[in-house]
């Protein structure tokens, strides 16, 4: 059997039951830092991540204007963030940005309406 070509050299390392103890430790470690970190207030943030959070994320919270029902499952929401205003529609499985516009062209009235 010891000239078998497939067979391997036995490689030195942790054994298997060392290995899965310090991935399970690993696992542990991250889990109580989470719960830490939420329990000090912060919770997840891309603030930190090299400026991935959105602009208005700084500045202010966003703020539901409207909500329109359509159907059990379908929604469509007017929310005011910062200095725009977004027509949000929500599915089921999806939601989707379908209109965005400066807080100052939501004001001004329209003159359509005249």
């Amino acid at each position: 059997m010891e000239n078998l070509p497939l067979q391997r050299d036995a490689t030195p390392g942790l054994p298997v039951a060392v290995q899965v103890l310090l991935a399970l430790l690993v696992v542990l470690a991250l889990v109580l830092a989470l719960v830490l970190q939420r329990r000090r207030g912060g919770g997840f943030s891309l603030r930190g991540f090299g400026g991935l959070a959105h602009p208005h994320a700084a500045g202010s919270a966003p703020c539901a204007l409207h909500a329109l029902r359509l159907t059990p499952s379908a929604s469509l929401h007017l929310v005011r963030w910062g200095d725009e205003e977004l027509l949000i529609a929500c599915g089921a499985s999806h939601v989707e940005l379908l209109a965005r516009r400066p807080v100052a062209a939501a004001a001004a009235p329209s003159e359509a309406s005249e």
